[in-house]
């Protein structure tokens, strides 16, 4: 991806049954999610 993580996150989510978009700004990131990102990157 290219850059670093920071503190918060902005998420974008789909609903699976009517594909709308959900945006969740400044989520906090926590160090799981930082490693959930970091292992599906390689």
């Amino acid at each position: 991806m290219g850059k670093q993580a920071g503190i918060t996150v902005n998420i974008v989510l789909r609903e699976l049954d009517s594909n709308n978009t959900i945006t969740v700004p400044d989520a906090p990131m926590t160090a799981a999610d930082l490693r959930a990102v970091r292992k599906n990157c390689q």
